[in-house]
């Protein structure tokens, strides 16, 4: 299977990348990047709920005031 020519041009910016970097000193490899902490998920999470629950409540609001009941 034959490369395109894009592809090819892709794999030497690529080489020349890689040559550049170990000529400078710098790590073969990039650091992958970082996770999200405990903290940012625990504060999406809560964010989440408080829409969620925040629906929940329309929901219920819009049902009260339309039959005067919570059932349909």
């Amino acid at each position: 299977m034959a490369f395109t020519e894009e592809e090819s041009r892709i794999v030497q910016e690529r080489r020349a990348a890689r040559a550049a970097r170990q000529a400078a000193g710098l790590p073969e490899e990039l650091e992958p990047p970082h996770k999200r902490s405990f903290a940012q998920r625990l504060a999406l999470g809560k964010i989440l709920l408080i829409v969620f629950m925040g629906g929940l409540l329309v929901l219920a609001a819009y049902l009260l005031w339309h039959s005067g009941a919570l059932y349909p």
